[in-house]
């Protein structure tokens, strides 16, 4: 028996409040382990930028270094919204 299968991905919906992703992304992006290279750090700006500007809450980010484009750290930055 598939249960999934019954269930609709509407009666599944959840919501999270845009503040909260905001906080866990900052927190990634200010890692220095192994494991949270510039790939990683890349996708996570890629996502809060996008929620950030579809609920019209951007308001730019702090880069946490000097790094230039293509340069190792160029995605450590703190990501501020409105409000």
């Amino acid at each position: 028996m598939l249960y999934f299968s019954t269930v609709r991905l509407r009666d599944m919906r959840k919501t999270i409040e845009v503040k909260k992703v905001l906080d866990y992304v900052n927190n990634q992006l200010q890692r220095t382990d192994e494991y949270c290279d510039d790939k990683f750090k890349a996708g996570m700006c890629t996502m809060i930028e996008r929620m950030l500007y579809d609920t019209n809450q951007y308001n730019g980010y702090t880069p946490l270094n000097d790094a230039n484009v293509g340069e190792v750290g160029y995605y450590n930055r703190f990501y501020h919204m409105k409000g």
